[in-house]
């Protein structure tokens, strides 16, 4: 409880609520799950703030809480959870073999997918970053690379402007995409589980 109450800064009490719920979302034992998360408090240089540049001291304190839930997630469902204080809503898509719209593979959060912005992500191999101007949501797309090829897209949505309003700053860019490269890698791990939708992703 206390690496995870120190990573999130809240009391030990939260800390093992939190772990509890992230256990039954994933599915993994609660010993294993703590496991994971001590053993990330391990640096490496793939951890490392300074693979990081140009991130606000409260974002790379964020970074640092979403790394050690990330690297405990087991699958999409967890990884998202991980994810969901960037954004109103997280979601990992990926774009059918017929070429019609994405489809969710997992989400955390409420509110739009984003569908539509992972669509054009993942078509045109980078990100998309759409503000609320003319639309009805505020959504940052960022392709998911398995075996130097789009596989899908993580999306992160905002769906009122209250939470968040506007075209994206440099520095949120930054963060997004800090936080897409964290879910990349950890999708790699989760997408090559030898479970039949695992595979399915990564044919």
């Amino acid at each position: 409880k206390g690496v995870l109450a120190e990573r999130l800064g809240c009391s030990p009490d939260d800390a093992f609520a939190h772990l509890s719920r992230l256990s039954q979302q994933s599915n993994v034992r609660l010993a294993d799950l703590a496991v994971s998360i001590v053993a990330s408090m391990v640096p490496t240089p793939a951890k490392s703030l300074t693979q990081v540049p140009g991130l606000t001291p409260a974002d790379a304190e964020r970074y640092q809480r979403i790394s050690a839930l990330a690297a405990a997630s087991s699958d999409l469902s967890g990884l998202a959870t991980a994810l969901s204080e960037c954004a109103d809503r997280v979601a990992f898509l990926r774009l059918d073999t017929d070429g019609g719209s994405p489809t969710e593979l997992a989400s955390s959060g409420s509110g739009p997918s984003g569908a539509g912005a992972a669509a054009v992500a993942i078509a045109a191999g980078h990100a998309v970053w759409q503000p609320f101007e003319g639309t009805q949501i505020r959504a940052a797309a960022i392709p998911i690379r398995l075996d130097d090829r789009v596989a899908g897209a993580i999306t992160f949505t905002w769906s009122s402007s209250i939470s968040s309003s506007g075209d994206f700053t440099d520095s949120e860019r930054r963060f997004l995409a800090a936080a897409a490269h964290l879910a990349q890698r950890t999708a790699v791990r989760v997408w090559a589980t030898p479970d039949a939708e695992s595979v399915a992703l990564v044919l």
